[in-house]
């Protein structure tokens, strides 16, 4: 069995968030996650902090949704997902409270593996070049907040 995420990024229109969320939360993102092959979803807001060049481009959506997916082939969830989207059966409802200005957007992928936070340096060494190794050192160092001996 395959596990993968299927990552959206969608807004609400302005002056509709109150209603958007309302219709996501209990109705929209549960509806997903009741499909074959969807386990779960993962609401999050877009933050702008003021020296975000990004911040009211066509690019800063409010919303990213993370599908959280398990079965053999990726692609059968998200089939699942456009019969619902266009009506084969029971179809997914859409408040007019979705704004298609920009267009939502989705990406899949598959999981390759997962690390835990190491609870020390311990037997953690880069056999690469000494120069990448240095890096991956200053890297490691910022992440999880560790001083060098």
């Amino acid at each position: 069995m395959k596990k993968g995420i299927l990552l959206t990024r969608v807004s609400a229109k302005p002056g509709q968030e109150d209603e958007f969320l309302n219709w996501y939360r209990s109705y929209f993102t549960p509806y997903v996650a009741s499909l074959p092959g969807f386990v779960s979803a993962r609401v999050m807001r877009f933050k702008r902090p003021a020296s975000n060049e990004e911040a009211g481009s066509p690019n800063a959506f409010d919303f990213l949704t993370i599908y959280e997916l398990e079965a053999d082939d990726l692609q059968t969830p998200l089939r699942h997902l456009r019969e619902a989207e266009v009506g084969h059966g029971d179809c997914i409802k859409i408040t007019e409270a979705v704004s298609f200005d920009p267009v939502p957007t989705e990406w899949l992928y598959e999981d390759l593996f997962v690390t835990s936070k190491p609870t020390s340096r311990e037997g953690l060494e880069w056999r690469g070049k000494e120069s990448e190794s240095a890096a991956v050192e200053t890297v490691v160092d910022k992440v999880l907040g560790w001083v060098p001996d």
